[in-house]
């Protein structure tokens, strides 16, 4: 959803978030226009990116904020605040910042849209954090899984459980003993 959308059916929110580098949601006429996204269930996001393909200049200021309830009345927590940039046209901006919350609904408030007279955006993306696994595999047979296996989902960071798919050299399965799950720090 989005604080409004210019009148153009071109421009409506979802199409931020469709994966096209050549559809774009654009906000009506003024500052003070946001989009946000609700996920299905809460995910820790941090890193998003911004891809502008119409428009560009000096002076955007915008934050992302995080809730779990949608409401955004006061609940809501600001996870990166960006002021005064550069945005030129066909870049990717990428964006990194610390997190370990998990929110499902995410929201990029413009403040400032550097004299557009209104906010645009070709393509909003959002990620989580990367994990590097390890495990002793006291439990476990050596052929059971080795450090080939490729990850494949988290179960529960917190507990130590991840789900893995299979090499050459055995099955596929879960992991629950004495697993490190790290998250890797990313910056650019």
């Amino acid at each position: 959803s989005a604080s409004s959308e210019y009148s153009v059916p071109t421009y409506r929110a979802w199409k931020a978030l469709d994966k096209d580098n050549g559809t774009s949601w654009a906000s009506a006429l003024g500052n003070n226009n946001w989009i946000q996204y609700q996920f299905s269930s809460a995910q820790i996001i941090n890193k998003y990116t911004i891809y502008r393909a119409i428009s560009g200049g000096d002076g955007y200021s915008f934050t992302l904020q995080a809730s779990n309830t949608g409401a955004f009345a006061g609940e809501q927590t600001t996870l990166n605040t960006q002021t005064n940039i550069t945005m030129n046209i066909a870049t990717v901006y990428t964006f990194t910042f610390s997190n370990a919350t998990a929110y499902a609904y995410y929201r990029l408030h413009f403040t400032a849209n550097a004299g557009d007279g209104q906010s645009i955006i070709t393509e909003w993306q959002m990620m989580g954090p990367t994990y590097r696994f390890s495990w002793d595999g006291t439990n476990e047979t050596a052929s059971a899984h080795s450090w080939n296996q490729t990850p494949v989902s988290i179960i529960d960071p917190e507990a130590g459980t991840l789900s893995f798919t299979p090499d050459a050299t055995g099955p596929a399965g879960t992991v629950s003993d004495s697993v490190t799950i790290t998250p890797v720090t990313e910056s650019r």
